[in-house]
């Protein structure tokens, strides 16, 4: 059949929730995706507390060390790890942690250890955590500091201020709402 034919016929089963059959699990794919979707989740949700845990105090404190080393250090890291291609980090992230330093493992997502403990479980998620954080962590960074650095110029920031308020309860209770 031509190729369009070809399509729309998998399409259509797609559509009718008939994935195929995976030739590498022998096994229909729709049974492989409940474990794949809880690697997935836990990847991504543990990717993304890191990535805010870590972006906003550095955001915050880029904004408030304005033209300083320190901003123009991280700003250097930020545009790095925002230009960097997240398969690029991975590989270099490998080769130094995996390859050179033997700290993690280079792959895989359990441990293969007979009673492996929930440590040498969470050693396999350490570095697909890095590499995914690195960008997201990077462009929160940044987005943090410019909208810190317009919130302190409003006037409700500056009335905080002028009230006698400690600057660590104006930007507390005030610039990060």
């Amino acid at each position: 059949k031509p190729i369009y034919v070809q399509y729309l016929r998998w399409v259509g089963q797609v559509l009718q929730g008939n994935l195929g059959y995976s030739r590498l699990y022998r096994r229909p794919v729709i049974s492989i995706l409940p474990d794949r979707l809880v690697n997935t989740l836990v990847l991504t949700s543990l990717s993304l507390l890191v990535s805010v845990l870590i972006a906003i105090p550095i955001g915050v404190y880029s904004a408030l060390k304005q033209y300083s080393w320190t901003d123009y250090s991280l700003s250097i890291f930020s545009f790095v790890g925002i230009s960097l291609p997240v398969f690029w980090s991975g590989l270099l992230l490998i080769l130094l942690f995996s390859v050179t330093l033997e700290w993690l493992p280079p792959g895989g997502h359990y441990s293969l250890e007979p009673g492996a403990t929930l440590l040498a479980k969470i050693r396999y998620l350490v570095l697909p955590v890095m590499v995914l954080s690195l960008f997201s962590t990077a462009s929160w960074m940044r987005y943090m500091r410019s909208s810190i650095l317009e919130v302190i110029q409003q006037s409700f920031v500056m009335t905080a201020r002028a009230k006698g308020l400690k600057e660590r309860v104006v930007l507390l209770r005030h610039a990060l709402r």
